[in-house]
């Protein structure tokens, strides 16, 4: 896959734009995170979050999810641990991330991942006939997987610059 350079992206106002489709979609899994674990009243009952004791993938995949062709897969991951820390580890992470602007290609390739996977478990989409929200997702964490949006706004050249990163690429 090819990437978008630095300098191909000249524009002050482009870098800005990038960089704040970056931050949103960020607060937006870092906000899901947060909802999830505390039972904020968006979309996890206040009383219902996970350090109250209920599962934050339960729910949605015994309801959520009846319509897909894969109802018995997803149903049969519903409630169980791993899958939970999973699912909280990985909006977390990609949240931070991506609001920060570090450790870009895991975020990018961890929230395609999470996006796809929940396009697959409510397919077909209940609102729109061909596509999904899920799939604009999908489509900006490639975007942002291939351009060095971290650079702008964000911490991206001094996180590549840390011993670690160096040493392990797929943490850039």
């Amino acid at each position: 896959m090819s990437k978008i350079k630095e300098s191909e992206i000249r524009s002050g106002f482009e870098k800005f734009l990038i960089a704040l489709l970056r931050m949103s979609v960020g607060f937006i899994f870092l906000w899901a995170f947060l909802d999830k674990l505390w039972g904020l009243e968006r979309s996890t009952p206040s009383g219902e979050g996970w350090v109250n004791g209920f599962s934050p993938t339960e729910n949605f995949l015994m309801s959520g999810v009846q319509n897909s062709p894969f109802v018995d897969f997803f149903q049969s991951l519903s409630g169980q641990v791993w899958v939970d820390w999973l699912f909280m580890i990985g909006l977390a992470s990609i949240g931070v991330s991506l609001i920060l602007g570090i450790c870009m290609r895991l975020a990018s390739v961890s929230g395609a991942l999470i996006s796809i996977l929940i396009f697959i478990a409510l397919y077909p989409p209940a609102n729109e006939p061909f596509i999904s929200f899920h799939i604009i997702y999908f489509l900006v964490f490639l975007f942002l997987g291939v351009t060095p949006s971290g650079n702008w706004f964000g911490l991206g050249r001094k996180w590549r610059q840390n011993r670690l990163v160096k040493k392990l690429p797929f943490l850039k």
